[in-house]
C-alpha cells in the first residue's frame, strides 16, 4: 500500500515510525514548513500516479483542509488520524481567549475539524476515549473508525532497554523522586496537577519527608500553577523544570510518574515511564483508563475521593515489593502493545479495512 501523508511538523515521528515497520510505503511526507513548490510538483506526479491508495493526515486544521482539496482534484480517499479532543481542546481555548477575535477563531477551528473529520474516508482514533467523542461530536459511523494507539518511539526504546542493564539510582537513595510531565498551554492538563495538590501536601507532611516533586513542561499557565504550589507552601519540594532534551534521564531517576490530567486522550509519558519500568500512578481520565490496569501495571486514583488517592499513592512510596510489581509488569505491557512493530501492523491493518469500506453508507441520524 502507497500513501501520501500530510505531515504534522512536530509530531510527525508517531505515525512515520510504525508505519516503517509495516508493509506501507510512504511515497511522499508533506511538511509545510519546508520548501513547497518542489513538494507541490512531486506530490502532483505521486497522486496523477495512480498509485496512492490514500492520503493520511493527523491535523483538522490546514493540513487537514489540504487533504480534503487534494482529494476532491485527485480523486484519492483521505484519511485521518486524531489523537485528542479538539471539542474540549478548543471549548477550553475559546473560553480562556483573551479577546473576542481569539473566541471565534477557536470556535470556527471546532467547526472546521468536525467538518474535515466528517468528510474524511475513515478516522484513526488513538483510543477508545476518542473513539467516543468522535461518534458523540460528528456524523461518522463506527464502522469508519479504527483505534491505533501512539506507538513507544525508538529513542525511547533504546534508552529503556539501557537502563534495564543499570543499577537502578534510587535503590539505595533515601529521597523519593516524584516526576511529573505536563502542557503548561494546555489549562486543564494544568488543573489537574492543581486539583491534586492537597493529597501530594499531606504525601510530602506524613509519607514521603525527604522526597521532591520534579515537574517537567512549560506553557502560559505556568505561573498559575506556581501560585497553587505557594498557597499550599510546596515551593520547596517541587522543582519546576521546563523543556528538558533528556527526557530518558529523568524517567531512570524517578521513583515513579504522577500522571494527573483532565484533559488526555492517550499521553505519552504513562506509556515511556511505563517502558522504563517505573511505577504510574494516574487520574481517572481519558484515555489514560486504557494505558493503566489498576494494581497491575499502575494505579488509578478517583478524582473525587481524596483519602483513597492518598492511601494509593502511599502504597506505592511504602510497599516496595507492589511498587516494583507494578512496575515490571506496566513494563512488559508496554512493550507488548506499544512498540512501532506492534503498532505499525495494527496501523496498515486498520487502514486496509477502511479503504476497503470506504464505499459503505453513512449510518442513520441520531
Amino acid at each position: 500500500m502507497r500513501i501520501v501523508y500530510i505531515a504534522h511538523p512536530v509530531r510527525h515521528y508517531k505515525i512515520i515510525e510504525p508505519l516503517s515497520e509495516s508493509a506501507v510505503e510512504i511515497v511522499q511526507i508533506f511538511n509545510f514548513r519546508k520548501k513547497l513548490i518542489p513538494q507541490f510538483i512531486s506530490l502532483h506526479k505521486a497522486l496523477k500516479s495512480g498509485k496512492v491508495a490514500l492520503i493520511l493526515t493527523d491535523n483538522q486544521g490546514k493540513h487537514g483542509a489540504f487533504a480534503f482539496v487534494l482529494r476532491l482534484l485527485f480523486s484519492v480517499p483521505y484519511f485521518m488520524r486524531l489523537r485528542g479532543d479538539i471539542w474540549e481542546e478548543r471549548k477550553t481555548f475559546a473560553r480562556m481567549a483573551p479577546n473576542i477575535f481569539g473566541k471565534m477563531y477557536y470556535k470556527f477551528s471546532a467547526k472546521l475539524g468536525t467538518f474535515l473529520i466528517n468528510k474524511s474516508n475513515g478516522i484513526i482514533a488513538n483510543s477508545c476515549f476518542i473513539k467516543k467523542k468522535i461518534l458523540s461530536n460528528t456524523d461518522v459511523p463506527e464502522n469508519r473508525i479504527k483505534i491505533v494507539e501512539i506507538p513507544l518511539n525508538n529513542s525511547i526504546i533504546k534508552e529503556a532497554q539501557v537502563a534495564e542493564h543499570e543499577k537502578n539510582p534510587g535503590t539505595n537513595r533515601k529521597r523519593n523522586i516524584f516526576l511529573s510531565i505536563t502542557h503548561f498551554d494546555i489549562y486543564n492538563k494544568m488543573k489537574g496537577l492543581i486539583f491534586f495538590l492537597p493529597t501530594m501536601r499531606k504525601i510530602f507532611d506524613e509519607v514521603a519527608k525527604n522526597a521532591v516533586w520534579l515537574i517537567i513542561g512549560e506553557g502560559s499557565y505556568k505561573y498559575m500553577f506556581q501560585e497553587s504550589l505557594m498557597k499550599f507552601g510546596m515551593s520547596e519540594v517541587t522543582t519546576l523544570i521546563g523543556c528538558v532534551n533528556n527526557i530518558g534521564e529523568y524517567y531512570r531517576n524517578a521513583d515513579m510518574l504522577l500522571h494527573f490530567s483532565f484533559q488526555e486522550a492517550f499521553p505519552n509519558v504513562v506509556i515511556e515511564a511505563q517502558a522504563f519500568g517505573k511505577p504510574v500512578c494516574v487520574n481517572r481520565f481519558g484515555g489514560m483508563l486504557e494505558q493503566v490496569e489498576d494494581g497491575k501495571t499502575g494505579v488509578i486514583v478517583d478524582n473525587e475521593n481524596n483519602d483513597e488517592t492518598f492511601m494509593k499513592i502511599k502504597r506505592v512510596i511504602v510497599d516496595h515489593s507492589f511498587r516494583s510489581a507494578i512496575g515490571q509488569s506496566g513494563k512488559e505491557e508496554a512493550f507488548r502493545r506499544f512498540t512501532p512493530q506492534t503498532i505499525g501492523k495494527k496501523f496498515e491493518e486498520s487502514l486496509k479495512i477502511l479503504l476497503a469500506d470506504k464505499h459503505k453508507t453513512k449510518r442513520e441520524p441520531r
